[in-house]
């Protein structure tokens, strides 16, 4: 199975001390990454979630510290064994667009970069990605850890 981690699940792993939504969900993101350092699930993460990744630490965090905790946040991705993809490219982004629909545009790349990666679903806690269920599966880490057990 090939999973595309989207932002939120990464956020948790990396800042869940930031919100107690976050502090509750990562025990299973926790596992989630683990299962993929196993080699239980092949994960992808795009540049457009490091990028998210790096917009959270810049509004986040005093700027004269931001960047700091962007890097180590970046090299705590890279410690797991997930496969990195680049940005769409122009036409990758036309002829992609019309496919999948979302009521919040800015994570459209994201079930592009899915789809063209060959995953089977997004791995999310955002509720924006329900509305292309119909193209591409949806789950949370804790729906993804049982269907692995």
């Amino acid at each position: 199975m090939k999973a595309y981690l989207d932002t939120t699940v990464i956020q948790v792993l990396l800042f869940s001390e930031h919100t107690e939504k976050d502090r509750e969900r990562l025990p299973e993101t926790q596992a989630l990454f683990e299962a993929v350092d196993r080699g239980q699930l092949d994960a992808v993460i795009s540049f457009y979630a490091l990028q998210e990744v790096y917009a959270f630490c810049r509004n986040t965090f005093p700027a004269d510290i931001s960047g700091r905790i962007f890097r180590r946040a970046l090299a705590a991705i890279c410690e797991h064994d997930v496969e990195l993809v680049g940005l769409l490219s122009r036409q990758q982004r036309l002829s992609y667009r019309g496919m999948f629909n979302l009521l919040d545009s800015s994570d459209q790349p994201h079930v592009i970069l899915a789809h063209l990666t060959g995953c089977d679903f997004i791995v999310t806690y955002d509720q924006h990605f329900e509305s292309i269920r119909q193209r591409i599966d949806v789950r949370t880490p804790a729906q993804v850890l049982q269907q692995l057990v």
